[in-house]
């Protein structure tokens, strides 16, 4: 028996880029699934790893560019990046005290 109805959606490499960059400016899921002619369910159904992985990346590849303009001489990034890992070292030592006083 032949199947009725609407063609399983596959999304392309550009749609998956769109996904990616409209999620990395904030948008919302209904927005993009709006832009892409789609149902939010299907969104999440078909991009849902990169819905899930956009912020993680788009973190990992400003530490890097953070991290190469300090060693190669820019002061303001390598301001930047103390500044970060001070705050990162002094949220764990709250942590650790916190853990240490119950």
């Amino acid at each position: 028996m032949a199947r009725t109805g609407r063609p399983k959606f596959k999304p392309t490499k550009l749609q998956r880029d769109l996904v990616r960059r409209l999620r990395a400016d904030r948008w919302s899921q209904e927005r993009i699934a709006r832009v892409l002619h789609i149902d939010v369910s299907t969104l999440i159904l078909r991009f849902g790893a990169d819905l899930e992985r956009v912020d993680d990346e788009l973190r990992a590849d400003l530490l890097r560019s953070m991290w190469s303009a300090a060693r190669h001489g820019s002061v303001s990034a390598a301001r930047w990046w103390l500044k970060r890992t001070a705050r990162a070292r002094a949220a764990a030592a709250n942590r650790l005290l916190a853990y240490g006083s119950e």
